[in-house]
């Protein structure tokens, strides 16, 4: 008897006991994305029973493109507006790279995967990112709130991870010494960072060129062929224009911001010119609101 079987008569069981249908909009209006692990009863954890959420699995919780299909169909077609991010301890994506994975699968099947497995190393940083992937898309207008936890499978604890929002305190001016500049009024900063941009904006971009940034080590621009390190030159090159016209620290949610303007270009030649318009204009834009 396979596995399939066994639990094909599971099921029968189960139809004897089935109280009936329960309501195909979840009555509690919450969406949850968690990851497929075994070890992880997302039912169970959050004393859910059928009827009452959306779930949505997959390998690491990942927010991938399908995952915000389910969720703005989950919105707009039945009504959600919370959504639960659940990651894991001891999570698998954690236990290898996509090159290393690609490189299984091909020496196995004789194919190569052209998509991304999406591993990661950082599981805090990985929920921040998720939260940050799910607030910046336009069609998850009705969203009021998104939170990001990590499950313990050693303890059964349920943890969230707390993400830092903008605030004024976070563009305080810097210290002034004998070898900084002076600081500029924070209305006047739009308009340096204008100035800024022109500089960046180099015909210099071919693959492979070094990259200079204030206050990082130098980087270097990734080929098209290899791994396009977005994250990097974002956090370089918005912190390289923030000490340029005297502020004093970036919050994690521009750089995120950043980061998503910079998905669109990744893979065409002119990435890197048009990442640094991006840097320009969400930073701009920030300071702005800052500013109103």
């Amino acid at each position: 008897m396979s596995q399939t079987e066994m639990l094909l008569a599971n099921g029968e069981r189960y139809e004897r006991r089935f109280r009936g249908p329960a309501p195909g909009r979840p009555s509690l209006g919450v969406a949850v994305v968690a990851c497929m692990d075994a070890r992880m009863d997302v039912y169970a954890l959050l004393g859910l029973t059928p009827g009452e959420a959306h779930v949505v699995r997959n390998a690491g919780g990942v927010v991938t493109d399908d995952v915000l299909r389910s969720l703005t169909i989950s919105q707009h077609q039945l009504g959600t507006t919370e959504i639960m991010l659940i990651h894991h301890t001891q999570c698998g994506m954690q236990t290898f790279t996509d090159q290393e994975l690609k490189a299984k699968i091909a020496a196995e099947t004789g194919r190569r995967p052209q998509w991304s497995s999406m591993a990661f190393t950082d599981l805090d940083q990985h929920v921040r990112n998720s939260i940050a992937q799910v607030k910046a898309c336009p069609f998850l207008n009705r969203t009021r709130e998104v939170r990001g936890f990590v499950f313990d499978v050693d303890t059964g604890t349920l943890r969230e991870v707390r993400v830092e929002e903008p605030t004024l305190a976070g563009f305080a001016e810097p210290a002034r010494n004998a070898q900084s500049k002076p600081a500029r009024p924070l209305v006047a900063r739009p308009r340096a960072l204008r100035r800024q941009a022109k500089e960046l904006r180099s015909p210099a971009s071919r693959p492979g060129q070094r990259i200079p940034a204030v206050g990082h080590e130098t980087l270097r621009r990734p080929s098209l062929e290899g791994e396009v390190l977005g994250r990097t030159f974002a956090d370089a090159a918005v912190h390289s224009l923030a000490q340029d016209v005297g502020v004093a620290s970036v919050p994690r949610i521009l750089l995120n911001h950043v980061e998503e303007h910079l998905a669109d270009c990744r893979r065409a030649p002119i990435w890197p010119r048009k990442g640094r318009c991006a840097v320009e204009s969400a930073l701009v834009d920030h300071i702005d609101n800052e500013a109103a």
